[in-house]
């Protein structure tokens, strides 16, 4: 694979996909996995992730929101993404994390290895 870039507003200028990959998955720290925030899933991310989540005896809150569904990181423990582990801080389910933890970041967090601030 080459070296791809993508055009992505808030990723810090020059980083390829796969730095910013591999960042995530060794050093993060997990701050788009934390706080305030809102996932938003499509119909068959929901079942997946609740599939995963139900294995793992993981309680999931989403709320229905059309045909997409909302799961709000505030209203699970320690107001992060249920999926995400509290010791290592890295994602469970990171090989079928839904397209919106794909394409972050979808805006600037600081702190973040990979946003541009």
């Amino acid at each position: 694979m080459g070296d791809r870039r993508i055009v992505v507003s808030y990723l810090k200028p020059g980083l390829t996909v796969e730095a910013a990959s591999s960042i995530c998955i060794e050093r993060c720290g997990a701050q788009c996995c934390q706080g305030p925030l809102i996932l938003c899933l499509s119909a068959e991310e929901k079942r997946t992730f609740k599939r995963k989540a139900d294995h793992m005896g993981m309680p999931v809150n989403m709320t229905s929101f059309g045909e997409s569904w909302l799961l709000k990181f505030q209203d699970h423990k320690d107001a992060c993404c249920p999926m995400l582990d509290s010791e290592t801080k890295k994602c469970l389910i990171y090989e079928d994390r839904p397209q919106q933890c794909q394409s972050f970041p979808v805006g600037p967090i600081e702190g973040c290895e990979i946003s541009s601030d």
